[in-house]
């Protein structure tokens, strides 16, 4: 049903998404659906703390 078809489609993603650091949002248009094309990442904004604290 359409849960295999969406696990198809994310397959790579679930697999990546862990490692990446930052992704907000995971935008699947129907090029990906179509195969032609990635699934877009939208990185959030992130704040340095660690740069704040040496400084």
């Amino acid at each position: 049903g359409l849960r295999s078809i969406m696990e198809k489609i994310l397959l790579d993603t679930m697999f990546e998404l862990p490692t990446l650091e930052g992704v907000q949002e995971v935008v699947i248009s129907d090029e990906v659906v179509k195969g032609s094309a990635r699934p877009l990442y939208i990185y959030s904004e992130r704040t340095d703390e660690k740069a704040n604290v040496s400084a």
